[in-house]
């Protein structure tokens, strides 16, 4: 899938910026509560309007998805942007375990990290000058923060289970066995499936800076991805090239032979003798 143009990519870079600055203004917010000596109980009342609005501002990716703005599943995208929101609107907003427990500064610490790589990698990568950096950042911190953050989600969500069996948002108490399957559904696999992406996106940028040309070539396709331009530049580049033997090969088929060889010369047909002689007479 090609990349968006026009109003599209401008509307994902603004995105992506402000995203960014969203979570990185998260980040300042609960250092500075606690570097000041702030307690948990205070915590939420500090950062929970930052938190709703950045967190319920990513299901605009499952309509990115959708509209094929971003080269994503619909239905992947829809999977991670539901268990944050889940959590943030099914326990953080409605109970006071949840905003209390100790998972609660893990959850932000490992979201506002990794957001801020993420929408940073999009943001420079829509113009091209992701430096290597934030590649490795973005593939790598992972491996410390998917845990870290997992871990604080699951501290959340069992914090608040009582006070949600208890209160009973709605007859059925839906809310209460959702979290419950949430408990169920951690995947170490989404760990290892990073490690994948990691080690495939490493492995292609050091291959690209230690051979460029091949990586080059090996994407292009002969004609099919050139131009007019392009196409009579070659055809000049070649008409201009030095030749290496003085006259082209010759095929003189011999009168005797019957019509179904008449195009061979020595074995060889016309065109591959045409193609032979075209290669030997110049250099590009």
């Amino acid at each position: 899938m090609s990349e968006p143009s026009g109003f599209g990519k401008y509307y994902l870079l603004c995105y992506n910026i402000v995203q960014t600055l969203g979570w990185f203004y998260l980040l300042w917010q609960s250092l500075e509560h606690f570097l000041n000596r702030g307690t948990l109980d205070t915590y939420w009342a500090v950062i929970k309007w930052t938190v709703i609005i950045f967190q319920n501002a990513a299901v605009l990716e499952i309509l990115h998805a959708a509209l094929k703005l971003v080269p994503s599943s619909v239905f992947v995208v829809l999977m991670q942007v539901y268990s944050r929101v889940f959590l943030v609107c099914g326990a953080l907003m409605a109970t006071n375990g949840a905003t209390t427990s100790p998972g609660l500064p893990l959850c932000i610490l490992a979201w506002s990290i990794t957001e801020i790589i993420r929408y940073a990698y999009y943001a420079l990568n829509l113009i091209n000058v992701v430096p290597q950096s934030l590649i490795f950042l973005r593939y790598s911190t992972f491996l410390v923060l998917y845990p870290l953050g997992i871990t604080g989600e699951l501290l959340c969500m069992y914090h608040s289970l009582d006070e949600i069996a208890e209160k009973k948002l709605n007859k059925k108490n839906e809310a209460y066995h959702l979290l419950i399957e949430k408990l169920k559904e951690v995947d170490p696999s989404t760990n290892s499936d990073m490690v994948t992406k990691k080690n495939n996106s490493l492995r292609n940028d050091e291959e690209t800076v230690r051979n460029p040309i091949s990586n080059i070539m090996d994407s292009l396709e002969y004609e099919d991805n050139t131009d007019t331009a392009s196409n009579t530049r070659l055809s000049e580049t070649g008409s201009n090239a030095s030749p290496l033997i003085n006259s082209p090969l010759e095929c003189q088929p011999s009168s005797q032979a019957s019509a179904s060889d008449s195009n061979d010369c020595g074995g060889m047909n016309v065109a591959e003798s045409e193609e032979e002689n075209w290669t030997t007479q110049y250099r590009l």
